[in-house]
């Protein structure tokens, strides 16, 4: 969350968020960092009248980021990490794991148990997923898709008269007009914004194809039910380009790929993550009956 004097701007997961934070504070002398990921709930009470700006991307191309963002070694995400199932899953069971992470039935709730056993408390020094133990309770009242929920946690009451969106998909043309919408003019360092658009490359990109070559049907029309409400506020589409480049894949991580420093379940120190309950394990007793 970046506050300056006449707007906050909120940074929403895999929406150009550091790139447009580091314009902001390169180029804003009034501009400070509140916190990293901080949903709006947590803007000082005292600047609750400034007008909010934030950005949105077409969900079926988020999840998609999301996912090839967090097979990269170096990133640390429990809540990938869980619902990967220990980098076990693909990415349509991975990602259909997510969308459905706020449903009320067995396996959503357990999945949600086990993130909040490894979620810190609070925020405070978050330098990541942005979530707190508390966040699983939240979602799952929600009943949405999880882009749903965590766009609607972020930036709060989309109806909101100050509360303006721009698409990640025009970032610098729409981010220029929000600033405006916020009485960011010229002599306020609009220009340099705009100067520092044309001299800063994207920032946490990941690699992978147009996002529509990673779904079947069925989890497209996942996407499409879940995050409803996104699709139909913005005016989004499933869009399939008329030529394809290369195939890039989404590849899994590897479970040696985690950091060794990884909190487990109840501080354990234990190898694995025990995700579900009540299994049954009589068929694994009977093999091992039958080894000398």
């Amino acid at each position: 969350m970046i506050v300056a004097d006449k707007f906050v701007y909120i940074h929403m997961h895999k929406t150009g968020g550091q790139t447009l934070s580091q314009i902001l504070l390169s180029c804003l002398p009034d501009a400070r960092e509140v916190g990293y990921h901080y949903p709006i709930s947590l803007l000082p009470v005292s600047l609750s009248a400034l007008p909010v700006i934030g950005m949105v991307r077409n969900p079926w191309d988020w999840y998609v980021s999301w996912y090839a963002f967090n097979t990269r070694p170096e990133i640390k995400n429990p809540v990938f990490l869980i619902l990967s199932d220990g980098y076990q899953s693909d990415f349509k069971q991975t990602v259909t794991n997510l969308i459905t992470l706020g449903e009320d039935n067995d396996r959503s709730r357990q999945y949600r148990r086990a993130l909040a056993d490894v979620l810190p408390d609070n925020l405070q020094g978050n330098m990541g997923v942005g979530l707190s133990k508390s966040c699983m309770t939240t979602l799952g009242q929600s009943g949405k898709g999880y882009f749903t929920w965590l766009f609607k946690r972020m930036h709060g009451n989309l109806d909101r008269p100050s509360t303006h969106i721009g698409r990640f998909e025009s970032l610098e043309k729409d981010f220029l007009t929000l600033l405006q919408v916020c009485g960011v003019e010229a002599q306020d360092n609009l220009e340099s914004v705009r100067q520092r658009f044309a001299e800063t490359p994207p920032r946490n990109t990941s690699s992978h194809s147009h996002y529509s070559r990673y779904y079947d049907d069925t989890l497209r029309e996942l996407v499409a039910t879940r995050d409803a409400d996104i699709i139909e506020r913005y005016g989004y589409t499933f869009d399939t380009p008329d030529t394809h480049g290369p195939m890039v894949a989404l590849n899994r991580r590897r479970f040696d790929e985690a950091t060794d420093n990884f909190v487990k379940m109840g501080g354990e120190p234990v190898n694995y993550l025990r995700l579900h309950e009540g299994l049954d394990v009589t068929p694994i007793l009977d093999v091992l009956d039958t080894i000398d």
